[in-house]
């Protein structure tokens, strides 16, 4: 899922799944306003909450 920031900036959500779609892995990546990769932000505690609250991103 990409999400538009106001300055052009883009956050991207990526899920990584294993074959019963259990969630493995969940990050952000933040591209500036040219596209180019800026940052990584990986956290289990997204996980966590994905599982709790079923949230699909």
């Amino acid at each position: 899922m990409d999400v538009a920031g106001r300055l052009g900036w883009l956050a991207r959500y990526l899920k990584e799944v294993d074959a019963n779609e259990k969630t493995l892995r969940f990050w952000q990546e933040i591209y500036d306003d040219r596209g180019k990769l800026m940052e990584v932000h990986e956290n289990s505690q997204w996980i966590k909450a994905i599982k709790r609250y079923r949230i699909q991103p």
